[in-house]
């Protein structure tokens, strides 16, 4: 015999709704938010100068992996709970993993182009 499941409740915290009955859904505003930063990212990479670079590193490696992480902690708590559910236009999840991994992608080339300055200023 199978064990009854339990009834379905709200569920609270992680910036999830109290609404009886609402779908928990991943956070789009944290999303908008990543994918900003990545698109901030790869504009900074048509301007020039150690400036932009290392805001671009600052944007795409560090800020778009740490907010990554944020929506993926909010996400998986919404998910625990009994009413998740996601995008209805994409898997959340991956999605949001191949723009971070964009962005930090955007980030190692800022590094790189802000080394090369840097070395290029140090040689003479």
């Amino acid at each position: 015999p199978s064990l009854p499941k339990p009834p379905l409740t709200a569920v609270k915290g992680a910036g999830g709704s109290s609404r009886s009955g609402a779908a928990e859904r991943p956070p789009l505003v944290l999303a908008v938010v990543v994918g900003a930063a990545v698109a901030c990212a790869f504009v900074l990479l048509r301007h020039t100068g150690p400036a932009a670079n290392l805001s671009g590193f600052l944007v795409g490696a560090v800020a778009g992996p740490s907010l990554l992480i944020g929506f993926l902690v909010i996400n998986s708590a919404r998910k625990s709970g009994q009413k998740f559910g996601d995008w209805r236009w994409l898997p959340s999840s991956p999605t949001m993993a191949a723009v971070g991994l964009a962005g930090w992608a955007a980030g190692a080339a800022h590094v790189w182009f802000y080394a090369t300055e840097v070395t290029r200023w140090l040689v003479g």
